[in-house]
């Protein structure tokens, strides 16, 4: 087992999604990968970027990051209340994932 730490993904940047998708899914099937914030400034990229993750890697750990709790002006709701659903997204993705 290995452990790996990474930030500053920035998804919403299409060359670093393109990177992501990139990863192998079979070399990293026994390690860990430490999120250190900064996945994608929307919510349903994050999603797809932290599912990814819990697809290659045997555990994700999470921290979130300031582009992660972003929220625009059209009604989102607050910093928290993006948080609360970030925390939805890594429960629905199991113990592949913890906050």
């Amino acid at each position: 087992m290995r452990i790996f730490v990474g930030s500053d993904f920035h998804a919403d940047h299409r060359e670093n999604m393109d990177w992501l998708r990139q990863i192998s899914s079979e070399d990293y099937r026994q390690d860990i990968l430490v999120v250190a914030g900064d996945v994608a400034n929307g919510l349903a990229l994050f999603e797809t970027v932290m599912a990814l993750f819990a697809n290659r890697f045997s555990k994700v750990l999470y921290v979130p990051g300031n582009h992660d709790l972003w929220v625009d002006e059209k009604g989102q709701g607050t910093s928290f209340d993006k948080f609360s659903r970030i925390q939805e997204v890594c429960t629905a993705l199991g113990s592949a994932c913890s906050l």
